[in-house]
């Protein structure tokens, strides 16, 4: 489930700081605008909402990671399944803790 690499990350995390985080890592670019709107990526519009009932027994911020660290374990219907798979290689702990305090920010 997770828990025990996503709670670590999330113990001081800094939303704010994973704001700027996505768009260093061009997260923007396909989650948000043209990207979304073309089915690039899920919008973040709702994304912890949904998040949060999309695998279960994963939690809204298991799921988020997996979908950053391993993105081909679960495909979203509809979407063109072209995450990259290095985010879970070259992202930082520290940043990737950011990165998933940000999104859980993004609630219907």
């Amino acid at each position: 489930t997770y828990a025990d690499v996503v709670d670590p990350l999330l113990t001081e995390a800094d939303p704010a700081r994973g704001e700027s985080l996505v768009k260093r890592y061009a997260c923007t670019s396909c989650h948000q605008g043209a990207g979304a709107q073309n089915k690039l990526a899920p919008d973040w519009d709702g994304v912890a909402t949904r998040a949060a009932t999309r695998r279960p027994p994963l939690t809204a911020a298991a799921y988020l990671y997996e979908s950053i660290v391993h993105p081909r374990a679960y495909e979203i219907e509809g979407y063109s399944g072209q995450m990259p798979l290095i985010y879970g290689n070259t992202i930082p702990e520290k940043d990737l803790g950011d990165i998933l305090a940000y999104l859980l920010t993004f609630e219907d």
